[in-house]
């Protein structure tokens, strides 16, 4: 019941005639245009930055690019506190080529950034189409890897332009992304522990672009014992339609977090997923808004009070 009623509440708060409480949607900080003084980061080495994460504990902004993590003062961005190189070897760049990539693709390209406490990040680069997950340690105003590199198949994109999501969860790592080197097996999995994934079956993704991935704590004070949820955000080509010219839908799915997958059935499977269609259109136009580019999740105390803000784009 408590899937149901967020998916719906998604869907009322998308739609433009539901004319939703945006009066009382204050924002945290307003800059108006061409006044406040403005802080850039120009270095040398910084380059394709794909991720950013914010430590407001230690006013620190990690910035992750090719072959490289910064962190950055939060309150002057232009200052850097620490950076950390992460390369990938010779042999890797040598045999990516080999294998059809360009030079410039078979680098370590710095994807994913997440906080696991105070001292810790997890880190996950490309490293020349072979995906590599690291810890790093943050002591004091230096940051450095653990050496602790593993495979990452299905947790970090072999592409560094293909899109993905991911979140991390009290040691759980979740990730929407492509199992192989072509990009053929998409993939929303479950790692470090208790690891479970989807079927690589159309009915479950169909050449997916993957948007965004939220959790939502809807076990806090539940009277039904509700599960927490997974929420994944993503377009994809609609079997539904096939019979059109392809035609890209938006998407949301589902899985609970206490979900094991299934002893004989669905063996380390998800045996929880479900998806459904977002719908976003201008009726009075005709105007169907078919590709979703992004997704916000504003929290509230409670989770039911939750919105979820879309931007939508047109397919054409």
């Amino acid at each position: 019941m408590g899937s149901t009623f967020i998916v719906l509440y998604l869907l009322l708060q998308l739609i433009p005639e539901a004319n939703t409480s945006v009066g009382i949607c204050i924002p945290r900080k307003t800059v108006k245009y061409q006044t406040g003084k403005k802080n850039t980061f120009m270095k040398e080495g910084l380059s394709n930055v794909s991720t950013l994460l914010v430590n407001e504990e230690s006013d620190t902004l990690f910035v992750g690019g090719r072959d490289a993590v910064f962190a950055l003062d939060l309150n002057n961005i232009s200052r850097e506190i620490a950076r950390e190189y992460w390369f990938a070897t010779q042999e890797r760049q040598l045999e990516c080529i080999r294998r059809g990539k360009d030079k410039i693709r078979c680098q370590n390209y710095i994807l994913f950034l997440h906080k696991i406490n105070d001292s810790n990040l997890y880190v996950c680069g490309t490293n020349a189409y072979h995906p590599t997950c690291d810890h790093m340690v943050i002591h004091g105003t230096n940051v450095s890897l653990q050496g602790r590199a593993e495979e990452s198949r299905g947790k970090c994109p072999f592409e560094p332009t293909l899109k993905y999501a991911s979140v991390f969860v009290d040691g759980e790592f979740y990730s929407a992304t492509s199992n192989n080197f072509l990009g053929t097996e998409p993939v929303i999995l479950r790692s470090m522990k208790n690891p479970v994934r989807t079927e690589f079956k159309t009915s479950w993704l169909n050449e997916p672009t993957f948007v965004n991935m939220e959790i939502v704590h809807e076990s806090e004070s539940s009277p039904n014992g509700d599960d927490d949820k997974i929420y994944v955000f993503f377009t994809e080509t609609a079997l539904e339609f096939e019979f059109y010219d392809k035609l890209l839908v938006s998407r949301i799915a589902r899985v609970c977090r206490g979900d094991l997958g299934g002893k004989r059935v669905l063996q380390r499977r998800w045996t929880s997923f479900l998806k459904s269609r977002l719908s976003c259109s201008a009726p009075e136009l005709n105007f169907h808004f078919n590709i979703v580019q992004d997704i916000f999740l504003l929290r509230r105390r409670k989770w039911q009070d939750s919105i979820f803000y879309g931007i939508f784009s047109p397919q054409w």
